[in-house]
């Protein structure tokens, strides 16, 4: 157990096995795990000052808590691990790398939910709040268990989900916020077999719709996810 211990600097833990230990209020800066395997691992009070990244063998029935910013997590292996508290700018992907059929037709290769690496399954993401994370490369979301319906919204983006919602925004907004709603679907939501599935959040585009906007959008989105029952 390391209770209050500061890992600072350049440090790669490569090849480690680490196993029933907790993490209980570290500092961690510039701390790279790879090629390890994490299991039955706690990790208490996360700061979201704290940098570290994954790219391990196996994350198994560990616990994330805390306020964790821009955490990247690669193809890592993720399965009956829970996360709670707010995750802002992390990244989760499901392949460690987007297979081309023709680059320059933008053509990519489907990988089917067994073929890849992270299948992020029984995830718990109940107690948790997601904002603007990354779930890309092949990152399928249909067996984690996701945040409360305030908090965020999961949908397998199909064809018939996207146009459904690009319906439902032309009705529901304002011309002048609709144009720019349909510009994020199109640049975020658009069916792709590179990312399956899509998350969002109230205030994920408040920047940009204002805050009611942002919150009319979100419920746009959930009431698609539903009708289409592509919801997670």
């Amino acid at each position: 157990m390391f209770v209050d211990v500061k890992f600072i600097g350049d440090i790669r833990l490569d090849g480690v096995s680490i196993e029933e230990c907790t993490f209980d209020g570290c500092s961690f800066k510039n701390i790279n795990f790879t090629k390890s395997i994490f299991k039955n691992v706690d990790f208490k009070k996360i700061n979201a000052r704290d940098d570290f990244s994954f790219n391990v063998k196996k994350i198994n029935n560990c616990s994330f808590e805390g306020e964790m910013t821009g955490i990247r997590f690669g193809s890592s292996p993720i399965s009956q691990t829970s996360f709670s508290g707010m995750l802002n700018d992390c990244s989760f992907f499901g392949h460690d790398q987007i297979e081309v059929v023709d680059l320059q037709k933008e053509i990519y290769k489907k990988i089917e939910p067994h073929e890849v690496a992270n299948r992020m399954d029984l995830v718990d993401f109940s107690n948790a709040s997601l904002v603007r994370c990354q779930f890309g490369n092949y990152c399928y979301l249909d067996k984690v268990i996701p945040p409360p319906i305030e908090e965020n919204c999961i949908s397998e983006l199909t064809g018939y989900f996207y146009e459904r919602i690009k319906d439902l925004v032309r009705k529901e907004l304002p011309i002048d916020l609709s144009k720019k709603a349909l510009m994020w679907l199109e640049t975020f939501y658009k069916p792709d077999v590179r990312v399956p599935y899509g998350v969002i959040g109230p205030h994920d585009f408040k920047k940009s719709l204002g805050e009611v906007g942002a919150l009319d959008f979100y419920k746009i989105f959930t009431l698609a996810a539903i009708e289409c029952k592509t919801k997670v």
